[in-house]
């Protein structure tokens, strides 16, 4: 194929139309992916939020460097939790 042949074709219009249904349904499907996206961030957050205002009470330097109590012992509730078990 010459230069002169290839310059024949018909060169199609790549500007992009604002009102083509394709424009529309790419615009509205990108608003409801980031509505669902949002929507799934709320309980997630929920959850975050709740550990930090329950747990934070519980956190103290003596929780990383000492050893868990022994199984079976009442008032130690963290480390209880931990095992899978909940003795109070």
């Amino acid at each position: 194929m010459t230069v002169s042949q290839a310059a024949a074709f018909p060169v199609p219009n790549l500007k992009k139309k604002p009102n083509s249904p394709r424009t529309l349904f790419s615009a509205s499907m990108s608003v409801v992916a980031g509505l669902c996206a949002l929507l799934a961030l709320i309980p997630l957050f929920a959850v975050l939020i709740y550990v930090l205002i329950k747990g934070v009470g519980t956190l103290s330097p003596s929780l990383f460097v000492q050893l868990p109590p022994p199984p079976l012992v009442k008032g130690v509730v963290l480390a209880m939790r931990w095992s899978g078990l909940y003795l109070q």
